[in-house]
């Protein structure tokens, strides 16, 4: 059995691999992005846009939202989180089966409802249906803490897609923007199909136990968990409704360059969320609650530097012709940070298996954006999606705190850090939008933030540099009897 020592270096030294890794990762999408802006018409690349947009909104759906039960269960059936993961992703598939043969019995009011041809209303089903399967299979490497293996499955979903979409845009006969399609699908359904045929020699799991505990944490969720993607995904089809596919493109641009703070917070999640688990069964609270205050920290320096850097990131992503799209650049990574922290608030519903009070803020904020997008896209474009969204996305944190601390009774973390880190953030993120003429200046204002934090996390980060210290000690002792 583990010692909380071991799951200490264990998460540390996944949080460090999963972090240079993702950046490693997020280099290669950074730099097939001005590939893709530059190979693909506006029209093309906002048509892909739109398609990705399909594809994150309705998995939830067609996956049952069974993947934010796997942390807990790792808890509730110890020894059991194989069989718990061959079960529920048999249930995603049955369920994904039965609604994708609904879909093709009437393909053709399904492709008008989402504004794909049936041909491409084909291949989103093709990709919703093996998706899940891939999600599941990479839960299960991260709560038993085998982050090599995670990493090389990441590293395949970045450059699988990418450089097979490459290839067919330049060699295929297909239309661009469908063979971008393709190219995002293919290597899903592959490694997909992998994972069921090493599944299906140890026999595949269906228990009526397995499928309740999951459908009881997954179903409350669900709603808040398509609400998210609603809160993510509507804005581009909204402006593809109003505004046309090219200005779908403008935004499409901006809210990849700023997922590129949330897919870091994500990663550094996967690797922090078994340990956040373990600790709270431990009782270590004052652990969670210091590790909450620097990540939360480090996510809003890190949304300011992607402000700070808008203009020559789009510039850098998608040349003179995207260049309206700066607008958008500021309130949008605003909204990432907002997801950033509210992400806290979740874990810590989870943790304690109250999901069916979490839909209703979510879904308040869904309905918020979509209202607001609907009343201000039509008159000010593109632009005006991106500030509905910041606006809703602070909506949701202020409702998830006030649902932690009012109605659970819950005092775990430092919430009044929490909610001055968004405020703040908020003001110096709109003095780098002034400061958009001088690089120098914005800079300046990078430096000052990040001594800022380094002042006061600076215990918070002796602390964590210590358990780093500790764990490559402990590693080169291993080796010296080999010497």
């Amino acid at each position: 059995m583990r010692t909380e020592a071991s799951k200490d270096r264990l998460a540390v030294q996944a949080g460090l691999w999963y972090v240079v890794s993702s950046v490693l990762i997020r280099l290669v999408s950074l730099i097939t992005t001005p590939l893709f802006t530059r190979l693909l018409s506006t029209q093309q690349y906002g048509a892909a846009g739109t398609f990705q947009s399909w594809c994150s909104l309705l998995t939830t759906v067609f996956s049952l939202n069974l993947m934010s039960s796997v942390g807990r269960a790792k808890l509730d059936f110890p020894g059991r989180l194989d069989d718990y993961i061959s079960s529920v992703s048999v249930l995603s598939l049955l369920v994904s089966l039965a609604l994708s043969l609904g879909a093709v019995l009437f393909l053709g009011p399904v492709s008008a409802f989402l504004e794909l041809n049936e041909r491409e209303t084909l291949l989103l089903l093709c990709y919703l249906c093996f998706f899940p399967a891939l999600s599941f299979a990479q839960a299960g490497l991260r709560y038993r803490y085998r982050y090599r293996e995670n990493i090389a499955v990441q590293w395949y979903l970045a450059l699988g897609p990418a450089l097979l979409s490459l290839g067919l845009i330049l060699f295929s006969p297909l239309d661009r923007g469908f063979s971008r399609m393709v190219g995002l699908t293919a290597p899903i359904v592959l490694l997909s199909l992998v994972v069921w045929a090493r599944a299906l020699p140890g026999g595949l799991r269906m228990k009526q136990e397995y499928w309740r505990y999951g459908l009881s944490l997954s179903l409350p969720m669900m709603l808040h968990a398509l609400s998210m993607s609603l809160l993510a995904q509507s804005d581009k089809l909204v402006i593809a409704r109003f505004g046309g596919q090219t200005e779908v493109a403008y935004y499409h641009l901006v809210r990849n360059y700023a997922l590129l703070l949330f897919l870091l917070f994500d990663t550094v999640s996967q690797a922090w969320l078994p340990w956040f688990h373990d600790s709270l069964q431990e009782g270590r609270r004052d652990e969670v609650r210091r590790m909450v205050r620097l990540i939360s920290a480090l996510s809003c320096l890190g949304g300011l530097f992607l402000i700070a850097l808008g203009p020559e990131a789009v510039l850098l992503l998608g040349g003179d012709a995207y260049a309206p799209a700066l607008s958008a650049v500021a309130p949008t990574v605003m909204g990432v940070v907002c997801q950033c922290l509210y992400a806290h608030y979740i874990n810590l519903v989870l943790h304690e298996k109250k999901t069916r009070y979490v839909s209703f803020g979510t879904m308040v904020a869904a309905l918020l954006n979509l209202g607001l997008n609907f009343l201000f896209v039509p008159r000010y474009g593109f632009s005006a999606a991106a500030y509905t969204t910041f606006a809703s996305f602070l909506t949701l944190l202020l409702i998830h705190f006030l649902f932690v601390r009012k109605k659970l009774n819950i005092r775990l973390y430092d919430d009044r850090q929490l909610l001055f880190s968004a405020g703040l953030t908020t003001v110096i993120a709109a003095c780098l939008s002034l400061l958009y003429g001088s690089l120098l200046a914005r800079i300046g204002v990078l430096l000052v933030c990040l001594c800022g934090i380094l002042y006061c996390f600076r215990a918070e980060l002796q602390s964590l540099i210590s358990l780093l210290q500790e764990h490559m000690k402990k590693k080169r002792a291993k080796r010296r009897p080999q010497e």
